[in-house]
């Protein structure tokens, strides 16, 4: 289990410091998160063909697409609530952009709002409960 940890506390540190993964294309991120599922599937001596958010479910953890998400989410609302012009007029920017409206609409909410991460987690888990309960 303290593989487990070791590759968590890995991840997380390398999301925070990589800021060019939230520019990653939805193809080059399903290719990352595969990727993190094949090494959670290593630790956990699972086969290929077993899926990955079955790991992230049962081990309550998000995979990698979401985690992305939760962390634009926060950047987003800390940046709403900042006193910094120049922040503000970039944020008025990104808020015509479609990626961000997507994003928004994914987890029920528009742009501006302050989402709690809470729901990213609660979303992820509705869609792996649906895959593996079926």
């Amino acid at each position: 289990m303290s593989g487990h940890v070791h590759w968590k506390a890995i991840r997380y540190n390398f999301m925070k410091q990589s800021s060019s993964l939230y520019n990653l294309t939805q193809f080059q991120l399903k290719t990352l998160n595969s990727c993190c599922n094949s090494i959670y599937r290593r630790i956990f001596g699972f086969h290929k063909w077993e899926s990955g958010k079955e790991i992230h479910f049962l081990c309550e953890r998000m995979d990698l697409i979401h985690l992305i998400n939760k962390f634009k989410l926060k950047f987003f609302g800390k940046l709403n609530w900042s006193n910094n012009c120049i922040l503000n007029c970039c944020l008025h920017l990104l808020k015509q952009c479609n990626n961000l409206c997507r994003l928004y609409t994914r987890y029920d909410a528009c742009v501006g709002d302050n989402v709690n991460c809470e729901i990213v987690y609660l979303k992820f888990y509705e869609v792996s409960a649906a895959r593996i309960y079926i």
